[in-house]
């Protein structure tokens, strides 16, 4: 379902997407590949992928062991990525 949900949003050029994973608990592979898929449907269509909301330490240790860490943005909440995310660009 995620992986349907973030194909339609980049449909449309230049979409933001921002994933909340504040109450995400778990993830397996398939899930981490789900997510780099979205970062890679961004930068196809020059939009924006982002993940937000305190991210639970097996779940961040497990980007950090598969190197992918560094690939994303990350925001303390949804709101602050809202918020950085739709200032202009100066």
């Amino acid at each position: 379902m995620l992986r349907e949900a973030i194909q339609k949003s980049f449909n449309k050029k230049k979409s933001i997407v921002i994933i909340n994973m504040e109450k995400l608990e778990y993830m397996d592979s398939s899930g981490l590949a789900t997510i780099v898929e979205g970062l890679q449907l961004a930068e196809a269509t020059r939009g924006k992928f982002v993940l937000a909301g305190a991210i639970n330490q097996k779940i961040m240790h497990l980007f950090e062991i598969s190197r992918l860490d560094n690939l994303f943005e990350y925001y303390a909440s949804v709101d602050e990525a809202k918020i950085k995310l739709m200032q202009p660009v100066s």
